[in-house]
């Protein structure tokens, strides 16, 4: 997999606007205080003008990384979210909030591509070490054809103390640079490998016969235990029984539901290495077990 690395403040923006609706209290109090008032007067203007969040934030970060003006930004979300007619009576609005999410985010972090450079470093040899040996364990396990041959890796202020998601239609992925792996027993290029790994099932033999707008959590979900078992192979001491509850939590969320996902994946782990269905099949049956 040929990997392009590059840093975004515009993304690292976002990524934090998008945290700090998801989860506040584990922001830095000052930050989340900075982001309150701008993140929550454009995630109530989304919601006015009929804009999905959710749907708006899966299209902007991405986006983000390749467009600099923040008009065109908009622009060009807005019409992938709702279509060109309708994005722009809208996009003037939206465009101004943004402005300040983004002056808010930059008067805390004034600097935040800067004061991440010796982490972005370390994450880049420490992939160069594991990564694509991982990735190869990921081959071994589920498809020939599971990986995309190229993806963008954007590296983004740690506003989470690690986190990050995967962007299958961009063939991107962002992830926060720490500077030491915040989870004992779970270093943070597992969770790269976790994200780069599920690129490549948004394709349709993959996921046409998946239930509606179940791809992110199914993709998410069945690479948790693929990675462990490709880093337990390297010697990385992640074994499932100790692990899977944890990298569910920390790389899925939704910690609400990780005692019943780790049961169901851990049933369903032990029956696809045992009978090794085409991975299309496992994905399929994967999606039938869970509620």
């Amino acid at each position: 997999m040929k990997l392009n690395w590059q840093a975004s403040a515009m993304v690292s923006c976002l990524h934090a606007a998008e945290a700090w609706l998801r989860t506040p209290a584990r922001i830095d109090p000052a930050l989340a205080r900075a982001l309150a008032t701008p993140v929550g007067a454009l995630q109530a203007m989304l919601q006015e003008e009929g804009v999905v969040p959710d749907s708006f934030w899966s299209q902007v970060i991405p986006l983000a990384a390749s467009i600099l003006s923040l008009h065109e930004l908009t622009i060009v979300t807005l019409t992938k979210v709702m279509g060109r007619a309708q994005a722009l009576p809208r996009a003037a609005r939206i465009c101004g909030l943004l402005g300040d999410v983004k002056n808010a985010f930059l008067g805390a972090v004034s600097h935040p591509d800067t004061e991440t450079v010796s982490a972005r470093a370390a994450l880049q040899q420490r992939w160069s070490y594991r990564g694509q040996k991982l990735l190869s364990r990921v081959v071994a396990w589920t498809d020939p054809g599971i990986l995309v041959d190229e993806a963008t890796i954007i590296m983004v202020f740690p506003v989470l103390g690690g986190g990050g998601s995967a962007h299958l239609p961009y063939n991107s992925v962002h992830i926060e640079t720490v500077p030491v792996d915040p989870h004992v027993g779970l270093p943070e290029v597992l969770r790269l490998a976790w994200l780069l790994s599920a690129l490549n099932l948004d394709l349709p033999r993959y996921c046409e016969n998946l239930r509606p707008n179940r791809l992110t959590q199914i993709a998410g979900l069945a690479m948790v235990p693929v990675i462990l078992t490709a880093a337990t192979e390297l010697s990385l001491e992640c074994p499932i029984s100790k692990r899977l509850g944890q990298a569910i939590e920390e790389w899925v969320g939704s910690p609400e539901k990780v005692e019943a996902w780790a049961d169901i994946l851990t049933v369903w782990w032990e029956s696809y290495r045992t009978v090794r269905p085409a991975w299309a099949t496992a994905l399929q049956a994967l999606d039938r077990l869970l509620p």
